[in-house]
């Protein structure tokens, strides 16, 4: 079986296990060293003894292969996005990439790209959670900078950059994870007789046979807003340069950012095709695939940083993590779901 196929079929087998908060592909690592055997790559909040497991959760193992993949552990931590609470980014036009920016009614995230949508109008792009406060806000609702929690105030109309244009809805579904087929011999059965039937009249409907869903699995964080002036706006990234376009992230790419708390960072793309749980706060879960996995390139206000690579093509929006783990959107899903054309391309530098 291929490992994207054994992930297909048991992602959520793996992820309903107690204290596993990500599953994806990646490489083994044997002894602190990275073997580059492609493996299923299970994230847990905090890595136990097998011995420890087995006696208090054997259900809570991990096995050591899947249909002959072999599977690794590693220790993520908690994903989540937020809360903040680092150092205080300050007041900039024009407003460049990088920098903290925010919802009026939140703390601050990172202004991540200046797009341009199929309208052909210019939009700020940062994640749903940023600039649109996890669903809770309205459309038009004022975007600042700097975000609140670093003196942005709607009271000043100069901290005023942008109004939320449009959001991708998270589903918080995630306290309940979508179950995969069911192997129920009567339902499979049954499925197979109605099959027939349909077939024979010429119907192109088929069924399949699973068990109830609670969570609508996502696929982004991310929102877009509209800039109040074209005049307040520098599409660079800071400390990085000017973005070229999109492109497909793949594993063992190398990657940066610059967002709003930690500047610049380097790392890697670990895992790809990833299936993860993340907390939003307040009893609030989401469960998101095909994410990308780097490891600690981020910190709580880097939300809505741009994901690069060395030649400056994004391939990623960063939208939670935790102190080990990057979680990254694929910039194609971010694209597609929000109808953006294009990254917008000024001539200036920062």
């Amino acid at each position: 079986m291929k490992i994207s196929d054994a992930l297909q079929r048991y992602k959520y087998s793996l992820l309903a296990k107690e204290n596993v908060v990500s599953v994806g592909e990646g490489y083994k690592v044997t002894g602190g060293v990275i073997s580059y055997k492609p493996a299923i790559i299970c994230g847990v909040t905090k890595k136990l003894s097998e011995g420890i497991i087995a006696t208090t959760n054997p259900n809570a193992l991990v096995p050591k292969k899947i249909k002959g993949i072999p599977t690794d552990v590693i220790e993520t931590g908690l994903l989540r996005v937020g809360p903040l609470d680092i150092e205080h980014k300050g007041f900039h036009r024009p407003a460049f990439c990088g920098i903290s920016v925010g919802h009026k009614d939140i703390t601050a995230g990172t202004l991540g790209l200046w797009v341009m949508g199929i309208d052909n109008v210019m939009y700020l792009l940062s994640n749903n959670h940023v600039l649109a406060n996890s669903n809770d806000a309205d459309l038009g609702d004022s975007i600042l900078q700097p975000g609140p929690y670093d003196g942005g105030s709607i009271a000043n109309p100069d901290h005023v950059l942008a109004y939320l244009a449009q959001y991708v809805p998270l589903d918080f579904g995630g306290s309940s994870i979508p179950q995969p087929p069911a192997e129920c011999a009567t339902s499979a059965l049954f499925v197979r007789v109605v099959n027939a039937f349909v077939k024979m009249i010429g119907s192109g409907v088929r069924l399949t046979a699973v068990r109830p869903n609670a969570a609508t699995p996502n696929l982004v964080d991310a929102a877009i807003a509209k800039p109040v002036r074209i005049t307040d706006v520098d599409t660079n990234i800071a400390g990085v340069g000017n973005p070229i376009g999109i492109t497909k992230a793949t594993l063992g790419m190398a990657i940066t950012k610059s967002g709003r708390t930690t500047a610049v960072t380097y790392g890697s793309i670990d895992q790809v095709n990833v299936t993860a749980q993340v907390s939003y706060g307040g009893n609030k879960v989401a469960v998101f695939e095909d994410q990308l996995i780097a490891g600690a390139i981020s910190a709580s206000g880097d939300s809505g940083s741009a994901v690069l690579t060395a030649d400056k093509s994004v391939v990623g929006l960063l939208f939670a993590g935790s102190e080990t783990t990057t979680l990254i959107n694929r910039i194609e899903h971010v694209f597609d779901k929000l109808h953006i054309k294009s990254i917008y391309i000024s001539s200036t530098s920062v």
